[in-house]
């Protein structure tokens, strides 16, 4: 049986504390060479650690304004997309059947119908458009469609022209049911929210929106003067017909017009995001360059520092395995 003196004993205890401190030294080191930070700001920068946070926050803080300015273009990018379409498609149908009523070009008159018919199926799915998972047209009900069903809204413009005894209380039944809280399209048609969509914070205290909704006036509007050609321009020709599709085409050049304050509106929100990343552009290189001042490692000096922490644990191991072969018997010899 081996027996090892006391004082051996207690070297050997000492020198594996002191094995285990370096070694945790050399994983600190370790971890420097590879971040290039030092690892223990409270210990090498003393009260200056709460400034390095606070710079490590800010830079942090920027990264998250850029991911959200990205998300918000994404955002007003699609938004802005889906009304440019709806405008191009309206205001062309709107001269076109103009132009059929003023030459009594009924096969015109039928073709715009369908056109008409199309263009209102497009808009639906268009104006349900969804951008990372949300309804954008939808307010604060993003999770579900912004409109319902095309074919129900056809149907009850149908029925309002065939109940209608004059032009005039057909555009009366229509504004009650497109402008009426109480009316058809506010309790059938359109699905989403009473308020706006969730903001998207871009800086300290900065939100956009970045959307619109389908029960604006504009798209309502819109989608008024579609459903009444689809519906009108496949009725027989009378009088009625004709002056109720006259209206209809000047109200899809109207929508159209009012169309752009909506895309100005949004275009304002991405000229606001597009200033607030210029403003993190410039702010990044002086706080990095303050944070990198505060917590950077010398990347040679660190590396050193490990190899002559490694060259100690090689040798303390060495001298660890000495000392265990040193025993009574051993020494005697």
């Amino acid at each position: 049986m081996s027996v090892y003196g006391v004082p051996t004993y207690l070297s050997h205890l000492r020198l594996a504390s002191a094995t285990g401190q370096l070694r945790q030294q050399a994983e600190t080191a370790r971890s420097e060479v590879v971040t290039g930070r030092k690892a223990d700001l409270a210990k090498t920068l003393g009260h200056a650690a709460g400034e390095a946070h606070l710079l490590g926050k800010a830079i942090g803080d920027l990264s998250s304004y850029r991911s959200a300015i990205s998300r918000a273009d994404l955002r007003t990018g699609a938004v802005q997309s889906v009304l440019t379409d709806l405008r191009s498609s309206v205001s062309g149908l709107g001269a076109d059947m103009s132009a059929a009523l003023a030459r009594h070009d009924e096969a015109a008159i039928a073709t715009n119908a369908v056109v008409a018919r199309s263009d209102l199926e497009t808009a639906f799915s268009r104006l349900n458009v969804r951008v990372e998972g949300l309804s954008v047209f939808a307010g604060d009900a993003a999770d579900g469609p912004a409109l319902g069903n095309v074919v129900m809204l056809v149907a009850d413009i149908a029925a309002l022209y065939g109940a209608a005894s004059s032009p005039a209380q057909f555009e009366t039944d229509l504004d009650f049911y497109f402008n009426d809280p109480a009316g058809g399209f506010a309790t059938n048609i359109y699905l989403g929210g009473a308020g706006a969509l969730s903001g998207i914070e871009i800086d300290n205290g900065e939100v956009i929106v970045g959307a619109a909704k389908a029960d604006e006036q504009p798209v309502k509007d819109l989608l008024r003067g579609l459903a009444v050609a689809s519906v009108a321009g496949s009725a027989p020709a009378t009088a009625m017909r004709d002056s109720v599709l006259a209206a209809a085409s000047k109200r899809l050049f109207e929508a159209s017009d009012s169309l752009v304050e909506v895309q100005t509106r949004i275009g304002l929100e991405q000229q606001r995001a597009g200033k607030a990343s210029d403003r993190h552009d410039a702010e990044e290189p002086a706080l990095t360059a303050a944070y990198n001042a505060l917590t950077a490692r010398d990347p040679y000096e660190a590396a050193s520092f490990l190899q002559s922490l490694e060259a100690q644990i090689d040798a303390a191991y060495v001298l660890t395995s000495r000392l265990s072969q040193l025993t009574l018997t051993n020494y005697l010899r």
